[in-house]
């Protein structure tokens, strides 16, 4: 920036240096600042300034058609020159010049090194024509680098801020030493650039205020900057404003933590693997690699690498692949030539389509749009296609296979050829169509612990641990396998088969008619019907179900070397298949043919409703999927073995809500004293004292008392009666046992008390009070006999218990 120097030292004669050190210093000078009107040349050495004015000369005219050009104010033919807050102008000439001017700029390298650290260089217009502020131009073998640390540089013109043939770095994070000790303060405001940069090669090293999180900061989208100091909400201390920011006729391109508004764009297309790396930035406009294809030399390969970075415009590599990591697309992406992949490493947001050779994404997220995901061939880890379905949003696989793990598929796939699809861990809600619409029959699907939404035709079918949702409201057609099936425990899930009534009672909703829901021929695979599918459930919603087996019936069907399962939902429980009937038709060996050999016949069988992909239950099952703290599997609670009865439901909250009860009084809920008391006597004092030195002599009068010994019964351990074997419970009693179960549990739930663990309590308690009165009964009476000792006479009385006798010693 200009110093505010009282006085200032003015220059006008061109000064040249050669193999020296020249340093200039007017920041540290309080008497004069340094003004440079002439053109400055460094051939060699080092040119070192510190907060001087460098101003072009700008052109005159000296009569008509015969002017003077614009000159350089620093031009460097060679060696190093480091600027720290110095301020330069290009030169502005004379108005009317007729000939025109030949433009120049502020500076200019043919050879050598140039760092700008917190100055200022401004365009000026110079006459017709205009010059970029800072410019390059080499020749043959020579080399020029231009650094730029929180420098500012302002171009008004079509010309740009720098036009370089050679290397350009934007390096925010450099810190200067010697310039922090001279300013006592750190170079940290970043570097602003309006205008475009044309060069070679592009690094960019730019400083934010703030950690920078892509995905936390896509409504910066929303804005629009027509003017860069209005970035207030923005956390980049570097920017580059202008509304077509090019790189041509580049070979690498690296850049960190910009704030770019306008385009990238740029032509890498020299032989070898060349950079285009995008790490924590902000780009609004689009990113262009390849601006002109060249045939000769397009056998380069430079993939596009964006990471945690917003990008509001297209993105497109005429030479390579795409990849990216954490962040967000907000349009169409198209990798082309050469190894023309795309690749998501980690969660980055898909907003507006993509076209690529191969894809691959992981915990990847693809938003609906008009466009659509196009690729060879799909891999999904962790992926989330589509957040709602439509019938826009679509996935185009040209080699028709989609492999996918752990992941949602809420869109429509479309080829021209197979579709192949693997699943694991995976729902699936979208319909398969050919490129016209018209829904297309899968040749092969394999999924296991997956979830799969709707009726589908297939050639080929290997699933096992998953489960079919279909619906009797919503119901679009059958599962037809037509070539081979196999897997084993499967279920199928009814959706909408359940309400609940004001009652809070689930019961069976419009089953109304049978309908089929798989018809599905063996061949050479090893689907059997009692193991393919293991359960029906019926749902409301996707969360409470019960199991419903009785409301399944199945066939198998053998004809000639074919066999067939079938399987059904009926209208009442427990019918045998034969006698089903659907639109008044039978599913025999005739009507499985016809399907077979064309699946749109199933409509004369049922009624067909397309609405099932798009209902409530739908998007419920595709939140579910998404939100990572919870499992693929069903979730809910298995009520009870659903059998043409109503179920209870009990609401987890009381309508009553329990007060605490004052804690009983112990005094109260003691237990009550035994009517047979023990003979307890008076307590007997001797008439004459006992004297402890004299023997203790038996009264000879005194009758001796025969022993009391209890009668104890004595219980065999064998039972009288053998306890028999009960009798198998019926489903009746199953249900019942399990019901009571239930309200007991949700009971304890509800009031936290276990009524049946409390009375046992309680029973134990009591028998333990009474053992021990009698215990002190007992105690009491036999303390009682040895008071009743006369002459005074002392006895001691001794139980001992062997086996099932006691013995009495009287001393």
């Amino acid at each position: 920036m200009k110093n505010n120097a009282k006085n200032n030292a003015i220059v006008y004669t061109p000064i040249t240096f050669n193999n020296a050190t020249f340093v200039t210093n007017s920041f540290l000078n309080k008497d004069y600042h340094l003004h440079f009107y002439d053109k400055i040349t460094l051939n060699s050495g080092n040119f070192i300034d510190y907060g001087s004015t460098f101003i072009g000369k700008g052109g005159i005219i000296i009569k008509p058609f015969q002017e003077i050009d614009n000159e350089y104010a620093i031009e460097l033919q060679g060696g190093k020159a480091k600027l720290y807050n110095s301020y330069l102008e290009n030169g502005q000439a004379t108005p009317g010049g007729y000939g025109g001017y030949k433009a120049a700029s502020a500076i200019n390298i043919k050879k050598g090194e140039l760092h700008l650290i917190s100055s200022t260089i401004k365009a000026n217009k110079q006459g017709d024509s205009f010059s970029a502020p800072l410019t390059s131009v080499t020749f043959g073998y020579d080399k020029s680098k231009i650094t730029l640390t929180s420098t500012n540089i302002i171009s008004n013109s079509s010309a740009g801020a720098i036009s370089s043939n050679d290397e350009v770095i934007i390096d925010d994070t450099i810190f200067d030493t010697e310039w922090a000790n001279i300013s006592n303060k750190p170079i940290n405001n970043g570097t602003h650039i309006i205008g475009t940069i044309n060069s070679k090669n592009l690094t960019i090293k730019g400083i934010t205020n703030k950690d920078f999180i892509a995905l936390n900061n896509i409504n910066l989208l929303k804005n629009t900057y027509n003017d860069p100091n209005t970035k207030n909400d923005t956390p980049f201390n570097t920017w580059i404003y202008t509304t077509a920011s090019n790189i041509e006729n580049s070979e690498n391109i690296n850049i960190d933590k910009v704030y770019l508004i306008g385009n990238l764009s740029s032509n890498i297309k020299a032989l070898g693997n060349k950079k285009f790396d995008i790490n924590n930035s902000f780009i609004t406009g689009n990113i262009i690699n390849g601006k002109e294809i060249d045939i000769l030399n397009s056998k380069g390969v430079t993939d596009i690498k964006i990471s945690n970075s917003l990008i509001g415009g297209k993105v497109t590599n005429e030479y390579g692949g795409i990849y990216t990591t954490k962040s967000y697309l907000n349009n169409y992406l198209e990798a082309k030539g050469l190894n023309n992949n795309l690749t998501d490493f980690d969660s980055s947001v898909f907003k507006n389509g993509f076209k690529a050779k191969d894809i691959n994404l992981t915990n990847s997220t693809l938003l609906n749009s008009i466009n659509n995901y196009e690729g060879n061939s799909f891999v999904l880890n962790g992926a989330k296609l589509g957040e709602k379905y439509d019938n826009k949003a679509n996935v185009i696989i040209n080699n028709g296979y989609l492999k996918a793990t752990n992941s949602l598929i809420n869109m429509g796939i479309k080829s021209s050829n197979n579709i192949n699809i693997e699943l694991v861990g995976t729902t699936l809600i979208g319909n398969t169509y050919d490129l016209n619409n018209n829904k297309k029959i899968i040749n092969n699907l394999t999924a296991n612990n997956s979830r799969i939404l709707g009726a589908f035709s297939v050639n080929n079918l290997n699933v096992s641990n998953s489960t079919f949702y279909l619906s009797n409201n919503n119901y679009d057609g059958a599962i037809i396998s037509k070539i081979s099936t196999s897997g084993i425990d499967n279920n199928f899930g009814i959706l909408t088969a359940l309400t609940k009534d004001s009652n809070g009672t689930y019961k069976v909703n419009n089953l109304n008619s049978n309908l089929p829901l798989a018809i599905l021929k063996v061949g050479n695979g090893n689907a059997n019907i009692n193991s393919f599918i293991k359960d029906l459930k019926f749902y409301s919603g996707i969360s409470e179900f019960a199991l419903a087996n009785s409301y399944l019936s199945k066939k198998e069907i053998i004809n000639g070397n074919d066999r067939y399962l079938v399987y059904a939902l009926t209208n009442n429980k427990n019918m045998n298949f034969d006698d089903l009937e659907f639109n008044s038709k039978k599913l025999d060996i005739s009507a499985i043919n016809n399907l077979i050999t064309d699946t749109s016949k199933i409509n004369e069988y049922a009624d067909i409703k397309d609405t099932i992909k798009t209902s409530v239950e739908a998007n419920q099952l595709s939140n579910e999927t998404t939100n990572k703290d919870k499992s693929q599997n069903n979730i809910g609670i298995l009520v009870a073995n659903f059998d043409n009865k109503s179920i209870p439901w009990i609401d987890l909250k009381p309508a009553n809500p329990i007060k605490p009860t004052t804690p009983p009084n112990i005094e109260d809920t003691k237990p009550s004293e035994p009517e047979i008391k023990p003979d307890i006597k008076p307590e007997v004092t001797p008439e004459t004292p006992i004297n402890p030195n004299e023997n203790i002599k038996p009264n000879p009068n005194e009758e001796a008392k025969p022993e009391i010994k209890p009668s104890i019964p004595w219980i065999d351990l064998k039972p009288a009666n053998p306890i028999k074997p009960s009798e198998p419970k019926t489903d009746e009693e199953k249900f019942e046992i399990a019901l009571e179960e239930q309200k007991e549990a949700i009971k304890l739930m509800v009031t936290d008390k276990n009524e049946k663990a409390l009375e046992s309590a309680k029973l134990m308690t009591s028998q333990f009070y009474f053992s021990q009165v009698f215990e002190y009964n007992n105690l009491n009476k036999r303390l009682g006999e040895l008071r009743s000792f006369t002459n005074n006479n002392a006895g001691i009385w001794i139980r001992g218990y062997i086996n099932k006798g006691s013995k009495k010693i009287l001393l």
